[in-house]
């Protein structure tokens, strides 16, 4: 059977035909492990035969950094022969691996002919046998008719060693009968065993599948299990400090006394003096004057009427008398009654003046008598000023009384206000602590909860895993029963360097 085809019905074993439990790689190594595990208990045995050589003629061996290996090994020793060098002065030789190296400076880095033989009783395996479980035995030489086995004694890596007496001579075959490992199957080859064997490589690789998810459910719950360390490490991290509380002091209050209050004796209000009367200001009226002064400029005007007039007439003949000097005496009444209408305006002028002298002595006498009236209110005023004032200073020394009360009182408060703060203050801390406490519970408690949690999942995958890991089991059991075989038998050893 093909490896697909393997793989299809080991998924069928394994109620997986929707590829969702398992990737095609886990079943491959499955189907590897099975046919790894049937190799163990039922090896394939095959054979190899080999051409002895013992006699190594001119060989070129290359010194690099003082050192250099044969091709060939083990080494019969005494056997090389290093052109112009000699053993153990120039170089020395690992017979089993056929390393030679340069003792001080006597083997240059270079090219160098050598020949030698090798052991007579050993043969190295490697090239020849690469994976192997057993060597079984070994006939030599072959061809015989009746076939001669030597027992090797022992290996050294990849040297086989037999028995004391056992020489092998050039050019003879020897034959290696060995057991070895079954071909994996591949994609396009099935494996080299027996057809038969196919279900029971089925049955084995769905044990070991199972077998893989017992392994995911272990190593989860060894995940769960390394995550309840560290919340345990958490808890141990975690750590809650108690404030220095100090309660607050209550504070001492001083004596307060009542102030005394001052009686406020009310003062009489003064009795005013009648206010002086005012003077009645004069009517003024100057229309009598601005009426004589229109007189004084009506005959001003027809005195210069008359004197223009006469002033013509006097160089001409005139029917009447003087006429130019009569007209001139006109004019001169004219300008006389101006003067008259001026004087008589100049006095209706001083008439209003001495009117206004009159109402202005009589304001300035009332203006004295406002003065004096003023001066005698104020000095009433200023005495009932004065009353009420000593009634203000009783009162403002009561009002200071009353403000060293008030301050008193305001520190009592402040300090009371204080210790009320610092009682705040304090509950706040308490409040805050008893917080912390609560938060650290909490936490506590929920890393608890948390692991017991993961404990119980750990209880669950460890469950989980001991199923897959006893249905895997059985599957192994049930493969190893059908090769025949029960599993508490050791049939092979683990070493290929041992025998039984």
């Amino acid at each position: 059977m093909k490896l697909p085809d393997m793989i299809s019905s080991t998924r069928i074993e394994l109620q997986d035909q929707d590829s969702v439990l398992y990737e095609d790689s886990e079943i491959t190594r499955a189907i590897e492990k099975s046919v790894g595990l049937m190799s163990r208990f039922i090896p394939r045995r095959t054979w190899k035969e080999v051409t002895i050589t013992r006699t190594i003629t001119s060989e070129s061996l290359t010194i690099a950094s003082s050192t250099g290996t044969l091709a060939y090994k083990p080494i019969k020793v005494g056997s090389v022969v290093l052109t112009g060098k000699v053993l153990d002065t120039d170089y020395t030789i690992d017979y089993l691996t056929g390393i030679i190296t340069e003792i001080g400076s006597n083997l240059a880095d270079a090219s160098y002919t050598v020949s030698y033989s090798l052991a007579d009783n050993m043969l190295d395996l490697e090239g020849i046998l690469e994976d192997y479980i057993k060597i079984e035995k070994v006939e030599y030489p072959i061809g015989e008719a009746s076939p001669t086995y030597i027992v090797p004694s022992d290996i050294y890596g990849s040297t086989l060693i037999f028995k004391a007496g056992t020489v092998l001579t050039e050019d003879t075959h020897l034959r290696i009968i060995y057991l070895t490992y079954w071909n994996m199957p591949t994609e396009v080859l099935e494996g080299n065993y027996p057809k038969s064997l196919d279900n029971s490589i089925i049955v084995g690789s769905a044990g070991q599948a199972l077998i893989f998810k017992a392994e995911k459910y272990i190593q989860a719950a060894t995940t769960e299990v390394e995550g309840i360390a560290t919340l345990l490490d958490t808890i141990d991290a975690l750590s809650l400090v108690a404030p220095a509380l100090v309660a607050p002091v209550v504070p001492t209050l001083a004596d307060i006394t009542d102030p005394t209050l001052y009686t406020i004796v009310k003062p009489t209000s003064p009795t005013l003096p009648d206010a002086p009367t005012a003077p009645i200001a004069p009517t003024l009226s100057f229309t009598a004057a601005e009426g004589a002064l229109d007189e004084a400029e009506t005959s001003l005007a027809a005195g210069t009427d008359y004197l223009t007039t006469g002033s013509a007439k006097i160089d001409i003949s005139n029917t009447g008398k003087d006429v130019g000097y009569n007209y001139g005496r006109y004019g001169e009444v004219s300008a006389a009654l101006a003067a008259a209408y001026v004087n008589d305006s100049l006095a209706l002028i001083r008439e209003q003046e001495a009117a206004l002298a009159k109402y202005s002595a009589q304001v300035t006498s009332y203006a004295n008598d406002v003065n004096a009236y003023s001066n005698n209110v104020s000095g009433v005023i200023g005495k009932y000023r004065e009353d009420i004032n000593n009634e203000m200073a009783g009162i403002q020394n009561s009002n200071v009384a009353v403000a060293k009360y008030q301050a008193q009182i305001a520190g009592a408060k402040l300090a009371l206000d204080k210790y009320a703060s610092q009682v705040s203050s304090f509950q706040i801390s308490v409040g805050q602590y008893q917080q912390e406490v609560s938060a650290f519970s909490a936490n506590i408690g929920a890393i608890v909860q948390r692991a017991t949690a993961n404990a119980t999942l750990v209880e669950h995958y460890i469950n989980i895993a001991g199923r897959y890991l006893a249905s895997g089991q059985a599957k192994i059991n049930e493969m190893l029963s059908s090769l025949g075989l029960k599993a508490e038998f050791r049939f092979y050893s683990s070493s290929s360097e041992q025998f039984t």
